[in-house]
């Protein structure tokens, strides 16, 4: 899926659960950061080259092969690596709760990554392992796989997830006053 569909489910997982809101952002920024490194090397990779259509081609024999770009996207993504992160939540000191929602966060990107990419999900078992993914059959972005659906249900989300945070900032106190007390 993509980033924004990833933070919109965050945002409704934590609405949801009704948990402390002062670890919401911890919790919605988990849902991102599994992205971002990936997202900030493509970005390097185009500014270096000034060509779009050369950085994806680049980028995708980058991203299968290079160990440090494999490092980057998996560090957040890889169901093993988030565990062996959790274990520093322990000398987190005042921040332990913190680091726990936001590694809780990219559990969640993570697990649904794993189950909306075909063959380019996580690597299961980063860093000891650099090839066993899970093998979905639901595609996030091919045709083949679903991706139309895929794509669908994420506006839907989006939307959904709009609406809602609308409602709660500007519908729900205004129509407050009309209600009992």
């Amino acid at each position: 899926m993509k980033t924004p569909t990833h933070v919109a489910i965050n945002y409704l997982i934590f609405s949801r659960l009704g948990l402390d809101k002062k670890y919401s952002k911890a919790f919605l920024l988990g849902g991102a950061m599994p992205d971002v490194p990936i997202c900030l090397a493509f970005a390097a990779i185009l500014l270096w080259s000034q060509d779009l259509t050369s950085t994806v081609t680049m980028f995708r024999g980058l991203y299968e092969s290079n160990v440090v770009l494999i490092g980057l996207h998996n560090i957040f993504h890889s169901p093993l690596s988030l565990l062996m992160l959790l274990l520093f939540s322990f000398v987190a000191g005042p921040y332990k709760a913190r680091f726990e929602f936001f590694i809780a966060g990219c559990f969640v990107h993570s697990f649904i990554d794993i189950y909306t990419h075909v063959d380019d999900g996580p690597l299961m078992f980063w860093p000891f392992d650099l090839e066993s993914r899970f093998t979905s059959r639901i595609s996030h972005w091919d045709p083949s796989y679903g991706g139309e659906v895929v794509l669908l249900t994420e506006i839907c989300i989006l939307i959904c997830t709009i609406s809602l945070i609308y409602y709660r900032k500007y519908l729900r106190p205004v129509w407050g006053i009309f209600e009992k007390t």
